[in-house]
């Protein structure tokens, strides 16, 4: 079973518990949990969050949603994005945002459709949920129905803006939206003052975004199989949001083709998911010193497929997937890469 990247970290403080059951089973009122969000097997088993104890060390449910709602989650979780107190799912196939209290795991509201197909990530901007979606998809290569779906937070009305090419990992500078395209070397724009779209190239496919100290925005620039790039223009990329041009390339050759990168809560370290190109199964985590641009290889093992930072402690969340079908696995280790 695939997990996927997304660890958000909840304080339960004066809170219930995250463990609201069919059988109210009440979790330590003080202290901190992390919802590891597993994504499930495309054709097969659905989506699950898993609740990790931070402070017991352990995890304390592996069904959080069924646990507080009642019945299984019926869709693929691809990515989670939290404003407030609460959480909203991005369900890849079951075409559908789940909304949830973020400190029960309980449905608020029956699930958004209307205007969703395949999302992937969301981001949110003035009380409005920005969210890069697939749409349709037909051809592989061209990925030619994917849109943008502005979506109003109080009474989720959607817009759709279409923008072919495959629409992924998203950042938010001031005013404008950047996203990226993962079917072309692209990066979109769009003003959120006037909902105008443009675009500019990058040399090889962007997918992910962290914005780093004085708002420096970085882009992981990775290589697919439908889209291929050679090694030499993979890595990580500092984008100059004045002109939308590359002002610092770090090479970073083996870096996944799904881009997962991670700032460290004082924003000088970038972590980046580095594997083998498939079928292979080595993994490692890059750590990129920011100040000067050394990397070190600080984390080696296999099957790596996704990382999450604490932002309290700055321990490394690394998550490992050996197949589509077995169970994954949850290491952690300290910010030096030292098994915890």
């Amino acid at each position: 079973m695939r997990i996927n990247i997304i660890i958000a970290f909840v304080s339960i403080i004066s809170f219930l518990s995250c463990n609201d059951d069919i059988i109210v089973k009440p979790a330590p009122t003080d202290g901190q949990v992390a919802y590891i969000i597993n994504y499930g097997t495309y054709s097969g088993a659905n989506g699950e969050i898993s609740i990790f104890d931070i402070d017991k060390g352990e995890i304390t449910d592996s069904t959080g949603f069924f646990s507080a709602n009642g019945l299984e989650f019926n869709s693929k979780i691809e990515s989670v994005t939290i404003v407030d107190s609460t959480m909203y799912l991005m369900s890849n196939n079951g075409d559908k945002i789940d909304i949830l209290d973020a400190n029960t795991l309980k449905q608020t509201i029956n699930p958004i459709y209307d205007g969703i197909v395949k999302p992937r990530f969301m981001l949110e901007h003035n009380g409005t949920g920005y969210i890069s979606c697939w749409g349709n998809v037909e051809d592989w290569n061209k990925v030619a129905t994917s849109y943008i779906a502005k979506m109003n937070l109080d009474n989720f009305s959607i817009e759709r803006f279409p923008v072919p090419g495959g629409l992924e990992g998203m950042s938010i500078v001031e005013n404008t939206l950047y996203i990226a395209q993962t079917a072309i070397n692209t990066i979109v724009t769009m003003n959120l003052l006037t909902d105008t779209i443009d675009s500019f190239k990058v040399q090889a496919v962007p997918q992910q975004f962290a914005i780093g100290n004085k708002g420096k925005m970085y882009v992981s620039l990775v290589s697919k199989f439908l889209t291929n790039f050679p090694k030499e223009k993979l890595g990580i990329a500092l984008i100059n949001t004045d002109n939308n041009k590359i002002e610092k390339f770090i090479p970073v050759p083996n870096i996944g083709s799904n881009g997962f990168i991670e700032l460290s809560p004082d924003k000088k370290t970038l972590f980046v998911l580095a594997r083998e190109e498939y079928p292979g199964k080595l993994s490692s985590i890059v750590a990129i010193d920011l100040t000067d641009n050394s990397k070190k290889e600080i984390i080696t093992g296999e099957s790596f497929n996704g990382l999450g930072i604490n932002p309290e402690n700055s321990d490394i969340y690394v998550l490992i997937s050996p197949s589509a079908t077995e169970r994954g696995f949850l290491r952690i280790y300290d910010k030096n890469g030292k098994f915890k």
